[in-house]
């Protein structure tokens, strides 16, 4: 199975968790953004990062919009 993001997909990194993956201020591009979610709440974008993720035998660079939020999920990393 296979999803196709259509532009309107957002990647998020929390704070918290960029840092926990050694990103620092100066690897974080500041951004202006600011992100309105289902609920019609408001959250600032601290800046965005660009990271390459290889699913399978295709590679790519994904942008991840870095936000200070406690999310309900973990990051997944892939395993050896």
């Amino acid at each position: 199975m296979v999803l196709i993001n259509d532009g309107s997909a957002l990647n998020v990194c929390p704070f918290r968790t960029a840092l926990t993956i050694g990103l620092d201020m100066e690897t974080i591009i500041p951004s202006p953004l600011i992100v309105r979610a289902y609920d019609n709440t408001s959250r600032k974008v601290m800046g965005t990062f660009k990271a390459p993720c290889k699913i399978g035998p295709m590679e790519t660079i994904v942008e991840f919009h870095v936000m200070d939020i406690t999310p309900n999920y973990n990051l997944i990393l892939g395993r050896a």
